[in-house]
């Protein structure tokens, strides 16, 4: 094999690794990674330092040294049930403060929004004030010329 041909090779394979980095689809997928960590730091500083202050005003929820053994090895249950109440308030809280918002928000964008009506003939989606389809150009129901 000649020198040129292999550094030809080591050329595309670095050509091919450069448009894999800078595709949109890599690219979203890191910036998704960056920013969901981030968000995850917000929710588990809201969790640690809000959240479960206030549980611990009904009752205190250690479960650590709960445990059993079996033939010298120790099964720590009690800290898989700390991590699991850790999970659902952690759950909870986005749930709370992300989710039932953003649900909010876009049944009031649904509300705003103009009406529509199902096309009979391709069942496109169209403006309720429409009298033809835009998809197919069927006439609407109701619709008067």
């Amino acid at each position: 094999m000649a020198l040129g041909e292999g550094w030809r090779e080591h050329m595309d394979l670095l050509r091919d690794f450069r448009h894999y980095l800078f595709t949109a689809r890599a690219l979203d997928l890191a910036i998704g990674v960056v920013i969901g960590v981030a968000f995850g730091t917000v929710i588990k500083s809201l969790v640690d330092n809000l959240v479960s202050p206030l549980m611990s005003v009904v009752g205190d929820f250690d479960f650590s040294e709960l445990s059993f053994s079996v033939r010298g090895g120790e099964f720590l249950y009690g800290l898989f049930i700390n991590d699991v109440i850790a999970f659902l308030l952690v759950a909870a809280t986005v749930f709370l403060a992300v989710v039932r918002p953003k649900r909010a928000y876009e049944s009031q964008l649904a509300a705003q929004a103009d009406p529509t009506v199902t096309c009979g003939a391709c069942l496109s989606t169209v403006p309720a004030a429409a009298r033809r389809c835009a998809f197919c150009r069927a006439e609407l129901p109701g619709a008067s010329e």
